[in-house]
């Protein structure tokens, strides 16, 4: 769902926010305005979001130009990927991100699975790994080796990978939650190739922009990129916004 209901949808849209403050950092509101918009990206309790924060961070200690700025912005990096080395603050992340999802699905299925300490470790990525979201991985490389150019055609990821009862009947359709993945498995690498064909244009429109916005249209992009790894951009309105920018520019 790409509405405020969902926790990666909004984490998204602050994270885009967060772009337009760090360029205007002369401005004294703009770090209260960072600071609490970097605390609502972490109580989502959204993987993606909090992923996307440290990278946002990042991509900001690189692109900003004063030096006390750059500070700031490495000191927020070692405070957000606490996540991943402070057993207290892990402990805090993982115990409400269980429970909001106890809350919210009323269920104890395998949905809720793998919510466990290797979210924040190198374990996460493994074949064996207890979190559904790496396994979709592995399931789009195995698939890619029988069908590397064309993928397995559009929709064949839910249908393909579709949950079962025991009596046959639809449980659930699985979504890949990564448009990346979603258009390997699908549409192959030649889908894929065609898609970033796209993006780049888009690239190239936005950059012909003033020079002081190339910047901040790079910065944009970029976390646009990092967020098609973790929901799914194809049917997201904030890759088609970027289209339709790119040719408003053009008057076309």
């Amino acid at each position: 769902k790409y509405n405020l209901e969902s926790k990666n949808f909004l984490e998204i849209i602050l994270n885009i926010l967060l772009v337009s403050v760090i360029f205007n950092l002369e401005k004294k509101k703009n770090f209260f305005i960072l600071i609490i918009y970097s605390v609502a990206i972490i109580l989502t309790f959204s993987r993606a979001g909090l992923y996307l924060l440290i990278a946002n961070f990042f991509i900001s200690s690189i692109v900003v130009k004063d030096k006390i700025n750059k500070l700031i912005f490495l000191t927020l990096i070692l405070f957000s990927t606490t996540f991943f080395w402070n057993e207290k603050i892990k402990s805090f992340y993982l115990e409400n991100k269980q429970n909001i999802l106890l809350n919210y699905s009323q269920t104890t299925d395998d949905s809720n699975e793998g919510y466990d300490s290797t979210l924040f470790n190198f374990s996460w990525f493994i074949p064996k790994s207890q979190s559904t979201r790496s396994q979709y991985y592995f399931m789009t490389f195995e698939n890619l080796k029988m069908n590397p150019i064309f993928g397995s055609g559009l929709g064949s990821f839910k249908l393909n990978n579709r949950l079962l009862y025991d009596n046959l009947e639809v449980k659930r359709f699985p979504d890949p939650h990564s448009a990346i993945l979603l258009i390997l498995y699908e549409l192959g690498v030649l889908g894929l190739i065609f898609f970033l064909i796209l993006f780049t244009k888009c690239i190239k429109s936005l950059l012909n922009s003033k020079t002081k916005l190339i910047n901040q249209n790079l910065h944009f992009l970029m976390i646009i990129m990092f967020s098609s790894l973790f929901i799914n951009m194809f049917y997201s309105p904030f890759l088609w916004f970027l289209v339709a920018t790119s040719y408003w520019q053009k008057d076309e």
